[in-house]
């Protein structure tokens, strides 16, 4: 336990970094809400990463759901708790790497409660969004492993697949965020345009 909640607090760290640079570039153009945007599309890469394998083994591999069902229990309940559990685990991730955004806004902005307010309801926004994304992967996972005979192996597969992404997305972080900070108007016209949904989230 003590090992993952210093590997949460290292990843934290590690955002923090990353926004701070992010924080300090859009000081100069005024566009505080690119912050919050490159925030948005950083946690739901790290969310729905994180949280799809979690859905999987909750929501369709759990062992005991035939002793649940089995028992004067409406299976609405059973399910609600379940979707509880896997709401729970994309929240953990979502705050992992969308608070450390809000410690460098005020970092280099000052405290706003405005601000405060409007984060915490994204987060749980985000989190609402990535656990119905990833209920939609997790299924996908059970749909394929089912359709081979050796369903460890392939969901040990997809795990390293996307183990392997997850962890290239991390190591490249740094490069991308000085590839952002180099092309912030860039990034701003983008954002303008097809990457409207973005820019709406961090004016938010």
């Amino acid at each position: 336990m003590g090992a993952l909640g210093l590997a949460f607090v290292s990843f934290s760290f590690m955002f923090f970094g990353m926004y701070s640079s992010v924080a300090q570039a859009v000081r100069e153009t005024g566009e505080k809400w690119l912050l919050f945007s490159m925030a948005g599309v950083v946690t739901l890469l790290v969310t729905i990463l994180g949280s799809a394998f979690t859905t999987y083994s909750v929501l369709y591999k759990a062992k005991d759901n035939e002793l649940l069902l089995a028992m004067p229990i409406p299976p609405g309940k059973i399910l609600f708790v379940r979707m509880l559990t896997v709401f729970a685990f994309g929240l953990l991730f979502c705050v992992i790497a969308w608070a450390p955004s809000l410690a460098a806004y005020f970092f280099e902005f000052g405290f706003s409660p405005d601000v405060l307010l409007a984060h915490i309801i994204t987060c749980f926004a985000l989190t609402a969004f990535v656990t119905a994304v990833t209920c939609v992967l997790g299924w996908l996972i059970a749909l394929c492993s089912g359709l081979f005979r050796n369903k460890t192996l392939v969901t040990v597969l997809l795990c390293v697949a996307f183990i392997a992404i997850y962890y290239t997305f991390s190591f490249r972080m740094q490069s991308i965020v000085a590839s952002v900070i180099e092309n912030i108007s860039s990034v701003s016209a983008a954002m303008h345009g097809w990457a409207r949904p973005m820019m709406v989230l961090g004016q938010g």
